[in-house]
């Protein structure tokens, strides 16, 4: 029995550091977190322009429906709806989509006219119109005029219940702000103060080579010196990889050439590899391990840091601007 009695205590205290371990490792999660919202949520100087940008074009906007006298229950909704909620709007873009809300209106107003004698087919009507609709715009990826579309469609069958007459003055009024929505929104895009998404995938890719640069840098000095330098943190839990794919599906929708495509998706691979390689190499270089073999290849380890970091930030500085097709064929990533 003695034994057994002797090795209790041992397994308490094994379990007693694995639960320490498990606290302070929770913690730990609790500083990417805090890093993550930090990085997310700072102010820059591109967050802070397109934010005006958005301002001035959802004032502009607003100020001419109700300078217009557009009265109805979307009011000023219509403008602020399409501002930032997509691509860069082309003028075809924009008389396409006023021909189909035209149609929409339209045929609502009909089709409500025709179901106020059947009221029982009223809701499985709207049920297939919504579903329908929900279907071919997330195919087609419409985005937020399809929600523009749906919303007049069900006010005018609401108010075919309260107030039939108004249906008509509501529809003229809804297409008259879609006109003034979709017109400055184009004219915005093309001519006045365009916003391009391929330029702004360009920025990003190089602000995520660069703090994964940073990264490298902490993560190697901790491994060749741990004496002086810091322990580098955990990986971040999330990666740019979502973000940049998001921008590379506005930049196509915006007419980016497939030439140009494959070149950006090259582009967004590249980075996301050198990531994940920097977030695997940080994870190793945190794991306490003898530092005999290291410190027999130092200078050499040193060389290769030092290259790496050089390339990495000459990556970074050089993707914003010049993100190259080939050999024969260089992008600028501001044009």
């Amino acid at each position: 029995m003695s034994a057994p009695e002797s090795g209790e205590p041992r397994v308490d205290s094994t379990a007693n550091r694995s639960n320490i371990a498990i606290f302070v490792h929770s913690f730990d999660w609790f500083d990417r977190l805090k890093s993550l919202l930090a990085r997310e949520l700072a102010p820059t100087s591109d967050k802070l322009w397109r934010a005006f940008r958005l301002a001035i074009i959802g004032a502009i906007g607003g100020g001419l429906v109700a300078a217009c006298h557009v009265d109805n229950e979307l009011g000023l909704y219509q403008t602020w709806a399409l501002v930032g909620a997509g691509p860069m709007m082309s003028p075809r873009s924009a008389g396409s989509l006023l021909i189909a809300q035209a149609f929409v209106l339209a045929s609502s107003v009909v089709a409500a006219r025709a179901l106020a004698e059947t009221p029982w087919l009223t809701i499985p009507f709207l049920f297939a119109l919504v579903s329908l609709s929900t279907y071919w715009g997330t195919i087609y990826k419409v985005g937020a005029p399809l929600v523009l579309s749906q919303v007049p469609s069900l006010i005018i069958f609401y108010l075919l219940v309260f107030t039939p007459q108004r249906i008509g003055w509501f529809a003229s009024g809804a297409f008259g702000g879609f006109v003034i929505a979709f017109g400055v929104l184009a004219l915005f895009d093309n001519w006045l103060w365009p916003d391009r998404a391929e330029a702004t995938l360009a920025d990003s890719l190089g602000a995520s080579l660069a703090r994964t640069s940073s990264r490298f840098r902490q993560a190697s000095n901790y491994y060749l010196n741990e004496d002086v330098a810091g322990r580098p943190p955990v990986p971040p839990p999330t990666s740019d990889l979502p973000t940049h794919m998001t921008l590379l599906d506005r930049a196509m929708a915006e007419g980016v050439p497939e030439f140009r495509h494959a070149a950006l998706l090259s582009a967004i691979t590249r980075v996301a590899r050198i990531n994940l390689e920097v977030d695997r190499l940080t994870v190793a270089a945190r794991e306490t391990v003898s530092r005999q073999i290291r410190s027999l290849l130092l200078p050499e380890l040193g060389a290769a840091v030092k290259a790496i970091t050089v390339a990495l930030d000459e990556l970074a500085r050089e993707l914003p601007t010049h993100i190259a097709m080939g050999a024969l064929m260089p992008a600028a990533a501001s044009e």
